[in-house]
């Protein structure tokens, strides 16, 4: 998003990150900062929202490339500003591999893998096919579901709040048995299905949230056993 297009006054007292360096959004050959930064955002919906309204044709906004022409993304824009407008999908267990450029470039036309009906919309409101671990090294897109409850399978996980998306190095971290301490104080990883609804979640290594079954996030509280010193 650049902050020369902007024409409505942001919604939060805050700068937006892109205002202080925009040539960072427009930049078609490193976008991997930008991407990241996007994801974090708390202003994301309603950057989204502007894109489509001002019908932007250029740069990063709210987490994905506009790479000369709307129409390709608009689609991937409304799942992050209004939820509510997703079509219904087929459904898919796992995308199959995806080639990303040493420069981890986003992917215009890339989707979260699939669930039916609306628990893939759900998820694709939610994580806009990007990772929600994001830990060092991530690949930034999503490549597949990762069931939060040990021992089930993403595509037998009863709920929405039991997955998440994640890119396959943050993928192969979560569920690597060497991590599993480190991965159930993050809410990676869950004992039992009721867990889900209630155990924060470290999204995005940025923020600690609770997970509803509408694809819906809430900030909560760190949990006292892993509040980071300031």
């Amino acid at each position: 998003m650049s902050a020369t297009q902007l024409q409505r006054p942001l919604p939060s007292p805050a700068p937006a990150p892109c205002a202080s360096s925009p040539e960072l959004w427009m930049d078609r050959r490193d976008r991997a900062h930008a991407l990241a930064t996007c994801l974090q955002c708390p202003i994301r919906r309603w950057c989204a929202q502007e894109a489509l309204r001002v019908q932007a044709s250029w740069g990063m906004w709210a987490g994905v490339w506009i790479d000369g022409h709307l129409s390709p993304v608009a689609p991937l824009l409304r799942s992050v500003a209004t939820p509510a407008a997703l079509p219904h999908v087929a459904s898919v267990a796992v995308l199959p591999p995806v080639h990303v450029p040493e420069e981890r470039r986003p992917l215009p036309h890339r989707q979260p893998p699939r669930r039916p009906g609306s628990a893939h919309t759900a998820i694709l409101a939610r994580s806009s096919g990007h990772c929600e671990v994001m830990q060092a090294g991530c690949g930034l897109n999503a490549h597949g579901l990762v069931s939060r409850i040990t021992g089930v399978p993403a595509e037998h996980t009863p709920s929405v709040a039991g997955t998440f998306a994640a890119c396959r190095d943050c993928m192969a971290t979560v569920t690597d048995a060497v991590n599993q301490v480190e991965a159930t104080r993050l809410g990676y990883c869950l004992q039992t299905a009721d867990q889900a609804a209630w155990a924060p979640f470290f999204w995005r290594s940025s923020r600690w949230v609770r997970f509803d079954d509408r694809g819906r996030l809430h900030d909560v509280e760190a949990p006292q056993q892993s509040r980071r010193a300031s």
